[in-house]
């Protein structure tokens, strides 16, 4: 005698027809409607700008803390090593070649014997032109 054993069809379930007419995503740029492109000539420009102003307040950091340090007649280790850094790291920041962290900065700039308003007053100049 054979042995019946039932067989079970699993069977995914089939998307509604009002899920699959959705409308797809818009992709498509404001300023340029025909465009797929994410990004648009006048976005990329603008963006090229804001890395250049960028590269620009980085250099004008390091030269405004290489400044006002010799202003003050303090060489870079005496520097270093009262602000708790290695001279090395002293040198990459006045040299643009490390971005600082507030923390890093803020040693650097209280060791040098300056205020924050001092600081961002050269600073500011130094940007602007």
């Amino acid at each position: 005698m054979k042995k019946q054993t039932s067989k079970h069809v699993i069977t995914k379930p089939q998307p509604s027809r009002a899920r699959s007419q959705q409308p797809e995503r818009l992709t498509q740029s404001v300023n340029a409607p025909n465009s797929n492109l994410p990004f648009t000539a006048a976005c990329l420009a603008a963006r090229q700008r804001s890395a250049a102003y960028a590269e620009r307040c980085q250099i004008c950091l390091s030269r405004t803390l290489r400044q006002l340090r010799k202003a003050r007649g303090l060489k870079q280790y005496v520097v270093a090593l009262c602000a708790g850094i290695s001279r090395d790291m002293l040198w990459r920041v006045e040299t643009g070649r490390s971005i600082p962290t507030h923390g890093l900065l803020s040693k650097i700039v209280f060791t040098i014997g300056v205020t924050w308003s001092e600081f961002a007053s050269v600073l500011d100049k130094m940007v602007a032109g």
